[in-house]
């Protein structure tokens, strides 16, 4: 777990709905939940370890829905872009023989590496714990090393967490 007081972060707005930040690699806040207790959010860190600037190359629904440029989601080399995704109550009727799956996946490019990056939270029975997961994998024209690192998770409703997907 990530020590969360040394905190780099340069902050910046695209628009009044969105915040971004960039950090430098080291430590920072892990989840900044949305403003409804019902809502999940899933804050995601795309850290970039290549010798190039990281461009969003397959865009999630959720990221076109936004109504940001593709650019707003580019990471300089060396960089790592943060931004928090929420989910209006995606958990709201779970019975179990209605478990809920909260996905979103996306790949990131840099030179002829790319990486598709898939988050997912899965809800079977609200007596049992979730199950947070993410997925990494190379699908460019050269390999990529594409790693995934779950910060942290909020074991009740509304199974918030964050994750780092890193391209490499």
């Amino acid at each position: 777990m990530h020590n969360c007081a040394k905190t780099v972060l340069i902050i910046f707005t695209t628009l009044a709905f969105s915040p971004y930040g960039f950090a430098k690699y080291g430590d920072y806040k892990t989840i900044d939940e949305s403003d409804n207790i019902n809502d999940t959010t899933i804050h995601y860190y795309i850290k970039n370890l290549t010798s190039e600037e990281l461009t969003l190359s397959r865009p999630s629904q959720k990221q076109t829905d936004r109504g940001n440029a593709i650019s707003d989601f580019t990471v300089p080399i060396n960089a790592v872009l943060n931004f928090p995704t929420h989910y209006p109550e995606p958990f709201r009727s779970i019975t179990r023989d209605n478990p809920r799956i909260l996905t979103e996946t996306f790949a990131y490019a840099s030179g002829k590496k790319e990486c598709q990056f898939t988050a997912t939270i899965k809800v079977t029975d609200l007596l049992k714990p979730a199950h947070w997961s993410g997925n990494g994998k190379s699908i460019g024209v050269e390999p990529a090393d594409c790693t995934t690192d779950i910060f942290e998770v909020i074991s009740t409703l509304p199974y918030s967490y964050s994750i780092q997907f890193s391209l490499e």
